[in-house]
């Protein structure tokens, strides 16, 4: 599947590092979260992510129950506490198409270094415009 095309030039950018983190659980980590400029969240209703897990393979292999008694209740436990009604995660259904979600996340990613980087630009002005 190629997700690679984007309707926004992005080449201002090529000298800004990067950095993807991923897991469901990093947001347990104040520090990291705090680090973060840019948060999404992934969810997925309960039917779709049994599915999904059983289409997987895991060595050992999960037990009979263990979706139902521990990887759901520890996902819902996890998303309330850390997630749910916590400014600054923008949140995405795992359900959306993905050249949909690859464009959404460009675009609040491209505002977020725009405002960050508009911000710095004016600031800089402002600083060497004090400078004579």
């Amino acid at each position: 599947m190629n997700v690679s095309f984007v309707d926004t030039d992005l080449s201002k950018y090529s000298q800004v590092p990067i950095l993807i983190l991923e897991g469901f659980m990093l947001f347990e980590s104040e520090a990291l979260y705090q680090h973060c400029d840019v948060r999404f969240f992934l969810t997925l209703d309960e039917e779709t992510c049994r599915t999904r897990r059983v289409l997987r393979n895991f060595d050992p292999p999960d037990c009979p129950g263990y979706f139902e008694h521990c990887i759901w209740p520890g996902y819902q436990a996890h998303y309330k506490k850390f997630i749910e009604n916590r400014d600054g995660i923008h949140i995405f259904s795992g359900k959306t198409n993905v050249h949909e979600l690859w464009k959404d996340s460009v675009d609040y990613i491209t505002h977020k270094m725009e405002d960050k980087f508009s911000y710095r630009s004016e600031e800089h002005s402002l600083n060497s415009s004090h400078i004579t």
